[in-house]
């Protein structure tokens, strides 16, 4: 296994043990590739100028990567960020990471399939950010497909604070939604950017497609419409109320 001296750039894949076969490899650095990819074109969008270029060093096992010069560091420091915190989150529990698209989570079980189980099979996985490493057991795997496993969509509609509008992997935003204080991703179509945008942290209503998890929890929706919630000052107060149902009656 490989010890801090032995990386050289700030994410590095290492994959170790007797029984490391060419195509366990070659499977290995798709997957982590993949991740990288969805991860960094969340955060720094499709169109991104960034590249990475690989530093692999004779006769280790390890596959490290590195920007080309001249980007943002804050930008890298995000990617690099949220990769790690990423693999620890689904390591330890089913919560969906920020920035981690299907396809990298889907990945991220592909780079956990790899590792050994067994005495004849000591395959390990780790990932180094920043000189601390990350390991992928099947833990990671269990995790993975029970936030896969039992999806299924409906029509519905789902209310929170509009956040994070972007345009990172299509367009989207992201609503809390204040009963699990989840985030939501909310793919929506050219028509409703002006109104998303509006109601920039606000609270809204969103009606669309709802894919949810397994356990009923939702995980996106494909909006048709937004509906935003009206100003604390519109609201009728108790007193209002109760006068409105008196006259009522």
């Amino acid at each position: 296994m490989a010890v801090k001296s032995d990386i050289a750039s700030d994410l590095t894949l290492e994959i170790d043990g007797t029984n490391v076969t060419p195509d366990k490899f070659l499977r290995s650095v798709r997957s982590f590739f993949s991740i990288l990819s969805e991860v960094t074109s969340r955060i720094a969008g499709k169109a991104s100028p960034l590249q990475w270029t690989v530093v692999v060093r004779e006769g280790s096992s390890l596959v490290g990567v590195q920007p080309v010069a001249g980007f943002d560091p804050a930008v890298l420091l995000r990617i690099e960020s949220a990769i790690g915190e990423g693999l620890a989150t689904l390591e330890a529990s089913t919560d969906h990471p920020r920035y981690f698209s299907e396809r990298a989570i889907k990945s991220l079980r592909e780079l956990g399939e790899i590792v050994g189980t067994s005495d004849s099979d000591d395959t390990i996985i780790r990932v180094w950010v920043k000189k601390t490493p990350v390991s992928v057991t099947h833990k990671t795997v269990a995790n993975v497909s029970q936030i896969l496993a039992g999806e299924h969509e409906d029509y519905g509609s789902i209310d929170g604070r509009l956040q994070t509008v972007t345009e990172r992997g299509g367009l989207q935003f992201v609503v809390y939604e204040p009963l699990w204080d989840r985030p939501i991703r909310c793919k929506i179509p050219e028509h409703l950017t002006e109104i998303a945008i509006k109601n920039f942290r606000n609270r809204v209503e969103v009606y669309g497609l709802i894919k949810y998890r397994k356990d009923g929890k939702p995980i996106s929706i494909q909006v048709d419409d937004i509906v935003p919630f009206p100003p604390k000052e519109r609201i009728p107060s108790f007193r209002e109320v109760h006068g409105l149902l008196r006259e009522a009656t």
